[in-house]
């Protein structure tokens, strides 16, 4: 319900204002913001969250978006001006939720932890949160399907992995993977989940 739409261009292009416009059913247009974290890559991320089960259409104009020598983008439908796609939202009651506690065994360290899943048939699926120390966590708005589990320690507080140097020694920061897969329903939560630091 919070999507990044992402658009990928093969070369480098210009886009004019109101270039991507996405409507739902009753042509209602969603605000949002466009960012390039490439060239060739624009992402419109929407202000607020889309409405539940609700069908959307991104319209792309094609004679506001050219290239750096001036050409504008072609349509394969030479009829229309521009490209449209359509999709539905997810209904959140086909969310799953995986839920459990951190343990350190270790009392005297400190740093926030950082916890991933992540959709075993589509890596890019990853959901993450982060709880100040240790205890609680649930990851919510999860898809059904079959999950890895990871966390590790934030120790240094800088909020990456750091895998640590040899000179000067440092250590790596401090890991942990859930054993095995989890499978996540829809409309079910998964508890009991726990995570645990050894010293």
């Amino acid at each position: 319900l919070q999507p990044n739409i992402v658009l990928t261009f093969n070369e480098p292009v210009i886009m004019e204002d109101n270039s991507i416009t996405v409507v739902d059913t009753l042509d209602q247009r969603v605000v949002g913001t466009i960012y390039w974290p490439a060239p060739t890559v624009a992402v419109f991320r929407p202000e607020g969250s889309l409405a539940p089960n609700m069908q959307y259409t991104l319209y792309i104009i094609i004679n506001r978006i050219r290239d750096l020598s001036g050409q504008w983008l072609e349509n394969s439908n030479s009829e229309s001006d521009s490209i449209s796609h359509t999709f539905t939202t997810v209904d959140p009651n086909e969310y799953g939720v995986v839920s459990g506690s951190v343990i350190d065994e270790d009392s005297t360290t400190t740093g926030a932890i950082y916890i991933s899943i992540t959709n075993v048939l589509n890596r890019t699926n990853t959901y993450q949160t982060r709880i100040p120390t240790v205890g609680p966590y649930s990851l919510n708005q999860l898809m059904s399907g079959r999950y890895t589990l990871y966390a590790y320690r934030d120790a240094n507080n800088n909020g990456r992995f750091d895998i640590g140097t040899v000179l000067p020694f440092i250590p790596a920061e401090r890991a942990i993977a859930h054993a095995g897969t989890l499978s996540v329903r829809s409309s079910w939560e998964l508890e009991g989940v726990d995570l645990r630091f050894r010293p």
